[in-house]
């Protein structure tokens, strides 16, 4: 995908968050004041995934020694660190995966509505809870979930038995980090911070259209489109505000990234690049060919989505692939799991 495709689908997205529908997410009030263990958990920052992984769909999440993914049918499965072991643990349709608590937790891919599921890591105990939304996007963070439903973010204890409004208004492109969620309006380009406590709303930069955010050390990494074309710039941005400065300089358009210590991995032309945030030395990881879209990272894995037309059936077409982050293991799934090519 494209960065212009990406800013077209979040203004989708905007639409159809803002669209009606028969959910009870409006009727939910704000708390009358956030509840200590939300306050303790959020403190914690300790997620069931990566924000930047749940913004490009979820397909992968790591939790003790197991990753969780989605193969091209977007059913569940998990394997060990080091690849081995897969079991699938669910025929669902599956997006957004969060790991945590013993518990794989997922949106179900069903109609307008998205609820959410759980089950055990080794596959019982599967239960709906009472969490649904449009964007099919949450976070789990200690027993509670964070998500958004329309233009509004909430908090809803895992159980159901508490659920509270926490911010009233904000676009679809969102990240946590700790106490404080950032935004970027898709229409006029700010960058806010938001206190998920106070509701207190700074902006932190102007005119920025940011897509995919990671925070890391201390500063906001972001990608900015340029001209609203497919050239698109990694910038970055100390949390509390600040200079904005361009962090990748070699005139190459970056489509997805993902960080890992003090290392920037990014996609760009049918390749994974990595670089040193320090000194800026660069290394090919690998060279696909394709087009790398949705970049999620868990452990020492990626897992992509390769979408492209076959002109024979005159229709797009994907798999989701992986590859390890010494760049091994670059192959499309052959394993009778996997059917191959799917819508």
């Amino acid at each position: 995908m494209n960065q212009l495709t990406k800013i077209i689908t979040i203004g989708f997205l905007i639409l159809l968050l803002s669209t009606p529908a028969g959910c009870s997410n409006r009727d939910i009030e704000p708390f009358d004041s956030i509840p200590e263990d939300l306050i303790s958990a959020l403190h914690s920052a300790q997620y069931g995934n990566t924000c930047v992984n749940i913004s490009n769909y979820g397909y992968a999440a790591e939790s003790d020694g197991w990753i969780y993914f989605v193969n091209t049918d977007y059913k569940l499965y998990k394997m060990r660190s080091d690849g081995s072991h897969i079991i699938k643990l669910s025929d669902d349709k599956v997006q957004s995966i969060n790991a945590a608590n013993g518990y794989v937790y997922y949106t179900k891919r069903s109609g307008i509505l998205h609820p959410v599921y759980r089950m055990r890591t080794d596959g019982t105990g599967k239960e709906k809870t009472s969490i649904s939304n449009r964007s099919g996007r949450f976070l789990v963070v200690g027993d509670w979930i964070l998500y958004q439903d329309g233009e509004s973010f909430y908090a809803a204890k895992i159980d159901g038995t508490q659920k509270g409004k926490l911010i009233a208004k904000i676009s679809s492109n969102w990240i946590v980090d700790g106490e404080y969620l950032y935004n970027c309006s898709v229409t006029d380009g700010n960058l806010y911070r938001i206190s998920l406590l106070t509701g207190e709303k700074t902006m932190i930069s102007s005119d920025v259209y940011a897509t995919d955010m990671i925070i890391s050390e201390g500063y906001l990494y972001f990608l900015k489109h340029m001209d609203y074309g497919d050239d698109t710039k990694l910038y970055r941005i100390p949390v509390g505000g600040g200079d904005v400065e361009e962090v990748i300089s070699s005139g190459t358009s970056i489509y997805y990234f993902q960080i890992s210590g003090n290392t920037i991995y990014y996609s760009t032309s049918g390749s994974i690049v990595k670089i040193n945030i320090s000194d800026s030395n660069w290394e090919l990881v690998t060279k696909t060919g394709r087009d790398i879209a949705d970049l999620n990272m868990a452990g020492d894995w990626f897992f992509y989505n390769y979408r492209y037309y076959d002109n024979e059936l005159a229709e797009y077409l994907h798999y989701i692939l992986r590859v390890r982050k010494d760049g091994t293991g670059d192959t499309l799934y052959d394993l009778p799991m996997f059917s191959g090519k799917t819508k």
